[in-house]
């Protein structure tokens, strides 16, 4: 019998525009393609510099693949 882990609560980033991170949904990578393409055509470039919104979602990522790493890496022992 397997002993079911326990998680322990996840804390999230609120993410600009209540958009969900891209971990959810993968795609072919010739879907990945046309999404990186419609990406880059959707753009638009402004002279004013503005705010670094990746690097929040880039920890919380981070976080989510550590806390993976863990569970698994404690399974295995």
């Amino acid at each position: 019998m397997m002993k079911r882990l326990q998680q322990k609560p996840r804390a999230r980033v609120l993410h600009p525009g209540g958009e969900e991170p891209i971990r959810f949904e993968l795609f072919s990578t010739e879907r990945l393609e046309q999404h990186a393409i419609s990406l880059a055509q959707a753009q638009k470039i402004s002279g004013q510099k503005q705010g670094n919104k990746l690097i929040p979602r880039v920890h919380d990522n981070a976080q989510v693949l550590l806390e993976a790493y863990q569970v698994v890496a404690k399974a295995v022992r």
